[in-house]
């Protein structure tokens, strides 16, 4: 893939996938120096937020987004078929929502923000007006931690998943907070600011939601005053708090059902909770049989994990560095004859 000066983005040239470009004014965010491969099918892009699950390059420092079909930054780039003339109309990300995170003290520590198309990203204030799309060494906080800290103890906390459930349920008159990135990302730490408290988990009606509640549950139970697991009846397939709400259910009936819901205990039997082990390992039970490629006949098997391992002053430095130079130059494998 090679690159093309003259197809470096510039003002008659957006990028495509930020809408930036070099010589974007000063603030007005923040810059993109990215450029199209040759063959038009790629854009590289120096904008994080829009990365996804790319990976960086580590050296050009940018992220090669593929133009047509999907690409594993989560987004499509061409949702709409080509025109008589080949050109693919292209739908620019933009942001529709931004949710402060704040410290016990009020200060931004950073936000959760949604876009449209949907989408959902992190970032940390930068210390010069701009930010940075990671939360690399910061504090992790609840959302709406310091209405919460303020409440009073013997006042229920809501825990729905998302930021916009709980402002919902903060506009109707209750106290709730939720942790960043939503389901199957629950911290151990956030439970020290539910200690003490009544807590009701609001589940969400699918299978993430369903983990979600017990991981959160067992986290904050023993620590918390009360810990109930509400399911909202009626609730359609991967609906929510929100969704039961705007479908005509009250708040008042919402109080009815968590009263009506028992307290959550821990089960006593490992066999029926076999998510909990869902971060550690995968079970050989459910690994699938494959047929393997091999790099080195019956030693390195091709995209698999392999070990070289020996005492100090064996060669495993000079194997390396003779596998490493038959890859790259394309020789051929060592043989028992070598």
């Amino acid at each position: 893939m090679s690159i093309v000066p003259e197809r470096r983005f510039s003002p008659r040239r957006p990028c495509p996938i930020c809408g930036g470009h070099d010589r974007l004014p000063r603030g007005n965010g923040e810059r993109c120096y990215g450029f199209l491969s040759e063959d038009g099918r790629w854009a590289h892009c120096t904008r994080d937020e829009h990365a996804g699950g790319l990976e960086q390059n580590q050296e050009s420092g940018m992220y090669a987004h593929k133009l047509v079909g999907d690409c594993r930054c989560g987004v499509r780039h061409d949702p709409s078929p080509a025109d008589a003339n080949g050109h693919v109309p292209r739908r620019r990300r933009k942001i529709v929502k931004i949710y402060d995170y704040l410290s016990a003290e009020g200060n931004v520590v950073f936000q959760g923000v949604r876009f449209d198309p949907k989408d959902f990203r992190l970032r940390r204030p930068d210390g010069r007006g701009g930010y940075i799309w990671n939360l690399d060494g910061v504090e992790r906080v609840l959302y709406r931690l310091t209405e919460l800290l303020a409440a009073k103890r013997n006042e229920t906390v809501y825990l729905p998943e998302g930021e916009k459930d709980v402002d919902l349920l903060a506009k109707l008159g209750l106290v709730a907070t939720t942790n960043p990135g939503g389901a199957g990302n629950w911290r151990e730490e956030y439970t020290t600011a539910l200690k003490g408290r009544h807590v009701a988990i609001l589940q969400d009606n699918d299978e993430a939601g369903r983990k979600h509640a017990e991981k959160v549950a067992r986290s904050v139970y023993g620590e918390a005053a009360s810990v109930k697991v509400v399911v909202l009846p009626g609730l359609p397939e991967g609906g929510d708090v929100s969704d039961w709400l705007n479908a005509g259910n009250s708040v008042d009936d919402l109080l009815r059902i968590v009263n009506e819901t028992p307290e959550w205990e821990p089960s006593s039997s490992a066999a029926e909770t076999p998510d909990q082990f869902d971060d550690v390992g995968t079970l050989l039970s459910d690994v699938v049989e494959e047929s393997v490629e091999w790099l080195w006949e019956g030693r390195i098997p091709l995209g698999k994990l392999t070990v070289i391992d020996g005492d100090p002053g064996t060669g495993k430095s000079a194997l390396t560095t003779d596998l490493a130079a038959r890859v790259t130059t394309g020789r051929q494998m060592p043989t028992t004859k070598e």
